[in-house]
């Protein structure tokens, strides 16, 4: 086994979500064996014939392996975060990869900011594709106008935090979720905000994932503009429907060839009260 790796002796877990063939995947996270790290993999199955027994890499003593017969990522999430007994923990899917020394740098952000709750970093991506995202060159404290935009891989958890915080992914968002296949993580980090929990942004990749298209390219149609209701009302709670009025004109030239302003918040309390009937 390897040697340690940091000189705190902070140890270091990757919370690694996948969903019936996606087990196959992880051996290519996986990395040389080193104490200070562990591997957690939740795994949802909804497919009876799916055979794990060629997963080699499941019998490694720095793995842990739980299987879950359901489906909806923010389930799988907060099933691994009941099992987490690390330090520090990574928010990890299973077609991502690490670097040794991108991991030595997070760690160093925590052992000198012991007030850091998240981390949040950049996601590299493959040689000859565009950067994932416009990423700020600044480091900076993220407040609630900042958190739209991060992804579940570009979060570290500092474990302790979440202790008492009582902070969980909320499962009716996400994929697979009961009501909207996204937006788990703007929830996740506003509620962590709403429990005073500190979250900074470093200009550091911390993982590498292909590049995707963009989510600022995406139109504000009547199904979209519902789930912007339905999130607004779990983030702003009363005053959704003034962020509904805000969206409105902000976004006039996402939506305005699918219908006017006043249809737009028409669809927006819509996904309003949807949440409210489920909550």
């Amino acid at each position: 086994m390897a040697n340690c790796l940091n000189e705190n002796r902070m140890k270091i877990e990757f919370l690694i979500c996948t969903y019936n063939e996606g087990i196959y995947k992880i051996e290519n996270l996986i990395m040389e064996e080193n104490k200070d790290i562990r591997y957690l993999i939740s795994h949802q199955i909804t497919k009876s014939n799916l055979n794990i027994s060629d997963c080699d890499f499941l019998k490694r003593k720095d793995i842990e392996y739980y299987s879950l017969y359901n489906k909806g990522v923010s389930k799988n999430r907060n099933n691994l975060l009941s099992k987490a007994s690390g330090d520090i923990c990574f928010i990890s899917d299973d077609d991502v990869v690490y670097d040794m020394s991108n991991i030595r740098a997070v760690i160093k952000a925590f052992s000198e900011n012991p007030d850091l709750d998240i981390y949040v970093g950049k996601i590299e991506t493959y040689k000859g594709e565009p950067e994932y995202k416009e990423y700020s060159h600044k480091h900076k404290k993220l407040k609630l106008k900042d958190i739209g935009s991060v992804s579940s891989i570009e979060m570290v958890l500092r474990r302790s935090s979440f202790e008492n915080s009582g902070v969980i992914f909320d499962e009716r968002f996400g994929l697979g979720g009961k009501l909207y296949p996204k937006g788990e993580e703007a929830i996740f980090l506003s509620d962590c905000l709403k429990q005073g929990l500190k979250i900074e942004y470093f200009p550091q990749y911390i993982v590498k994932h292909p590049k995707e298209s963009s989510a600022s390219s995406v139109a504000y149609d009547a199904k979209e503009t519902e789930y912007m209701g339905a999130l607004s009302a779990r983030i702003f709670k009363k005053i959704a429907i003034l962020a509904g009025i805000a969206f409105s004109i902000k976004h006039f030239n996402r939506y305005k060839n699918y219908f006017s302003p006043i249809k737009y918040l028409h669809y927006f309390k819509k996904g309003i009260n949807n949440l409210n009937k489920n909550s």
